[in-house]
């Protein structure tokens, strides 16, 4: 059955294994897998209904193929940005380690203070 499966959604992506894990990566084949036949059922389902141009069943299955590869590539792509957000939430929350010299004044800084601290430029008068 998994050949069958292979062969009709073709098989993982090589990167699956090494991102997610091979335990990971095995369970996500198996719910692609599963999710793209549930859409070749549906989609041959709703192709089955009243239509008022005949269809051919190589349509639906055309059809039905294409919505279960689809549904079995999503299944992938979802886990991959899933993953993707995960990795930046996590570094995302991690502090931030400052420098010394961030937490220091700059002289340029320091210099600033001191000359408005003596000098009101606002009104032209001089402080002494």
């Amino acid at each position: 059955m998994n050949e069958l499966l292979a062969q009709l959604f073709g098989s993982q992506p090589s990167y699956a294994g090494q991102l997610l894990g091979e335990d990971e990566a095995r369970r996500l084949q198996q719910q692609a897998q599963q999710s793209g036949l549930l859409n070749v059922g549906l989609a041959l389902l709703a192709g089955a209904g009243p239509s008022p141009q005949r269809r051919g069943v190589g349509e639906l299955l055309a059809q039905g193929v294409m919505a279960g590869q689809q549904a079995y590539q999503g299944a992938y792509d979802k886990a991959v940005r899933d993953r993707m957000l995960k990795s930046n939430s996590q570094s995302a929350s991690k502090p931030v380690k400052s420098s010394r010299w961030l937490n220091k004044p700059s002289k340029a800084h320091s210099l600033h203070a001191r000359c408005t601290a003596r000098t009101s430029w606002a009104n032209g008068l001089v402080l002494a």
